[in-house]
């Protein structure tokens, strides 16, 4: 590195990391389409833009802070064409890479762990900005706040009004958007947090610091409570909100069975076999089976803790998925350059990150959404620690235990997990192009009308595809009524009295305005239940199938 970088770099550190963080993020949104990772994102971006799943703009998405929502549905009531919602979104990843880089930059060896961070990071980082989503946005927030704080905790330096800033921005966010996601990163940084405290001074520097993080923290906690009691001042939405804890809590973090031994719970409160299958795969409209006296029930009865929890994957295969075993390769390579004094911190850092992860495993599920950026908060934390260790350092006898075939040895396995998790994350980003091209050129064969409602369960129409900065204009005359979270808001009990519909199951047979998109095993679940509660036999029969999804009418048996 020449001397005017070199200057730059010290001279700069904030405005050098704010470049090479634009720079990252130019170059993945020229290679990557952008798509947001969940349909929940979808389902409350459609209630922001007031299209699909209700009739004009609504700040009410109760899953968001009701002060962000308020902003983004008067952004869509004056631009209905902007992308407001994934906007504010990347821009939050944006900046919480700023932040990241801005720690590197402020640390001593800043152009060795820059260039470490882009060989262990630049296939992670551009999936985690190509495929967004809201809980993997606000612990990456978390995660470059905590870290800009520490860089300045570190080097005693204080924190000028552009950091200052950011770290306000991205403590807001984090806790408001998701304060969950915030807790786990806060709770993932305790060691580092003691490292940081042990032996160390409070300078006026760090006092400032301190100063400025609480209040941060406290502006959050106070918007976080607003939004809280905000929903809770109106009736239908406070009951929803009860509902939805008790739904979480048996849907998420239990593992409820029915046989022989479960049985006699079952019956104590209705419950069929089909009932519980129906509520494991998202249907509990149903207010006379699925209420909150019920539910709470079953959550007395089956225990929280357990490791046997219903998931899309195993343990094994979470940590070989590529970006976490890209992350678990980049941590592992940060320790071999861990001074001494440290290498010790990081290991026992890193354990405590993994037994968290498995605690959350055992507490509730361990989605892809909650351990990716964990194990990134791990290998950053990693990287922040690393120098080059191929000459003697301060403190350290002798050579460094690193030599230059060590070195280049590391940083080829570095290269290799690297290059493995680009080429998993870019061909799948191909697959996702390619699909959403297709579905493109498929939905104009599908013509919903402004009469029709179109009961969509779970994920059987494919939400996700629609690119995050495109165009939802389709869902302008697209009427839907989810059958996921949102089936019990009070969005949801307009929609249906808007297409008079007061049991929606007995209602959609042969009404020639209600339509079905669900998944082939669902029809079991829908058929039986009607038989079950109605004694009715019924059949769904598909009126249009594409690659994507298929929309069916239900009607009487022989009709």
């Amino acid at each position: 590195m020449d001397s005017k970088s070199s200057a730059f770099l010290n001279q700069r550190p904030f405005l050098a990391s704010f470049l090479v963080a634009l720079v990252f993020f130019v170059l993945s949104f020229l290679v990557f389409r952008i798509h947001f990772l969940s349909s929940d994102d979808i389902t409350v971006l459609l209630v922001l833009k007031g299209a699909g799943n209700v009739f004009a703009p609504s700040a009410l998405a109760q899953r968001e802070n009701i002060l962000l929502c308020w902003v983004l549905k008067e952004l869509y009531r004056l631009f209905p064409e902007g992308p407001w919602y994934g906007a504010l979104l990347e821009l939050a990843q944006f900046l919480s890479l700023w932040a990241v880089f801005a720690a590197l930059f402020l640390s001593p060896h800043r152009g060795f762990k820059v260039l470490f961070f882009l060989l262990g990071a630049t296939a992670v980082v551009p999936f985690f900005i190509e495929a967004i989503q809201w809980t993997v946005t606000a612990a990456l927030a978390a995660t470059g706040a905590i870290l800009l704080l520490a860089a300045h905790w570190k080097t005693e330096a204080h924190l000028k009004p552009p950091a200052a800033v950011l770290v306000f921005f991205l403590l807001t966010f984090s806790i408001m958007i998701r304060f969950p996601a915030f807790c786990l990163i806060a709770f993932l940084a305790v060691p580092l947090v003691l490292e940081l405290l042990w032996k160390n001074e409070i300078t006026p520097a760090r006092r400032s610091l301190l100063i400025w993080a609480g209040f941060s923290v406290t502006i959050s906690l106070t918007g976080a409570a607003f939004s809280y009691f905000y929903y809770q001042r109106d009736s239908q939405w406070a009951e929803f909100g009860r509902f939805f804890d008790q739904h979480f809590e048996l849907h998420e973090t239990r593992n409820p069975v029915y046989d022989s031994q479960t049985k006699p719970v079952f019956d104590s409160i209705s419950w069929t076999q089909n009932d519980l299958a129906l509520f494991q795969n998202w249907y509990f409209l149903d207010e006379s089976s699925y209420n909150v006296e019920k539910l709470q029930k079953l959550n007395d009865y089956f225990p929280k803790f357990g490791i046997n929890k219903p998931s899309d994957t195993s343990l094994g295969e979470k940590f070989s998925d590529p970006i976490a075993r890209n992350l678990v390769v980049f941590f592992i390579v940060a320790l071999f350059f861990a001074p001494r004094k440290s290498r010790w911190f990081l290991g026992m850092a890193g354990g405590w990150i993994l037994i968290v992860l498995f605690l959350v495993m055992t507490w509730e599920k361990l989605p892809d959404r909650v351990y990716q950026p964990a194990l990134f908060f791990m290998a950053v934390q990693g990287v922040f620690y690393a120098v080059p260790k191929w000459h003697a350092l301060e403190g350290e006898s002798g050579r460094g235990f690193l030599n230059p075939l060590a070195t280049w040895v590391l940083g080829a396995v570095l290269v290799c997990a690297t290059v493995s998790c680009g080429y998993a994350d870019f061909t799948f980003n191909r697959f996702w192009s390619y699909n959403e091209d297709l579905l493109r050129q498929t939905l104009p064969t599908f013509q919903p009308k402004d009469d029709e409602l179109y009961v969509v369960w779970d994920s059987a129409f494919p939400y996700k595809l629609f690119n995050a900065f495109g165009d939802f204009s389709f869902f302008e005359h697209f009427h839907i009524l989810p059958l996921t979270w949102f089936q019990r808001t009070p969005h949801a009990r307009v929609m249906m009295e808007r297409f008079g519909v007061k049991n929606l199951f007995r209602d959609l047979v042969d009404n020639p305005k209600l339509f079905l998109i669900c998944w082939p095993y669902d029809v079991k679940f829908y058929t039986t239940y009607m038989m079950e509660k109605y004694g009715m036999k019924t059949e769904v029969e598909p009126i249009l199938t594409n690659p994507f999804f298929q929309v069916s009418r239900v009607r009487s048996a022989g009709k």
